[in-house]
């Protein structure tokens, strides 16, 4: 998953998606892992930041979540958040996932 948010984001900005300011250098979870494993694996769950934006994130939760809104949108975030919550309680096919994040990488770097 962190490959394939690296990959795809670095070809238009090498640049952080949250503040804009510094290099990105990790896979950003726009949903927090932890509000829904079934979200954690998604694509469009994930951006490149730098490592101040994403230990803030895991420090100041609320905050971020209305930042995000403001960078994302609030439809975006709404069903993000929607989409974390049905999952919960539902198994996530690991083997399945591994299989569309190579291809997805394989497909990035035209491989």
């Amino acid at each position: 998953w962190s490959e394939c948010i690296k990959t795809r984001d670095r070809k238009t900005s090498p640049l952080c998606r949250i503040c804009g300011r510094r290099v990105g250098t990790v896979a950003y979870h726009i949903v927090p892992k932890v509000d829904g494993h079934h979200v954690r694996w998604r694509l469009d769950n994930g951006v490149l930041a730098c490592s101040p934006c994403n230990g803030g994130e895991n420090w100041n939760r609320n905050l971020y979540r209305k930042k995000h809104e403001g960078i994302f949108g609030k439809e975006f975030m709404d069903t993000m958040h929607s989409r974390a919550l049905m999952g919960r309680g539902h198994p996530v096919d690991r083997l399945a996932v591994n299989l569309m994040l190579k291809q997805e990488l394989g497909r990035l770097r035209g491989t």
